[in-house]
């Protein structure tokens, strides 16, 4: 499985944090937002992926989500947030057509999934 081709930024995340322009991952990432970025036929496809835990691994590194998501093949997603927003990459075709695809919204309905509603959000950090 190759890297998957970043999406909409050309900045490294270690410019961006440095810069301090990370917003933290609790302010961007709601199912809404989810939502509206995927249109709700991708939605619907990735909360069942979600669901079906398809999800192979979610792991947040460098300031940034990483998953692979298992659907006719196992694709590579990243998440990250940059400038307010959320940026993307998956390696799958939609993903490569700079879609945020089932396999994004299945990746970020995990990481949600994986927070208690009244925790604090995670920092984003540079790794040590």
């Amino acid at each position: 499985m190759s890297d998957p081709k970043p999406v909409a930024v050309k900045i490294t995340i270690d410019e961006a944090i440095a810069e301090g322009q990370y917003a933290n991952f609790a302010n961007i990432l709601h199912k809404d937002v989810i939502e509206q970025l995927a249109g709700s036929a991708s939605f619907d496809r990735g909360r069942r992926y979600f669901e079906e835990k398809r999800v192979a691994s979610l792991a947040r590194r460098e300031g940034a989500l990483f998953a692979s998501v298992r659907g006719t093949e196992t694709y590579a997603v990243k998440i990250w947030v940059h400038l307010e927003s959320l940026a993307y990459s998956c390696s799958c075709p939609q993903g490569q057509e700079k879609a945020f695809c089932k396999h994004a919204v299945a990746t970020s309905l995990a990481w949600l999934a994986g927070r208690s509603d009244r925790a604090p959000a995670p920092r984003l950090s540079k790794d040590p």
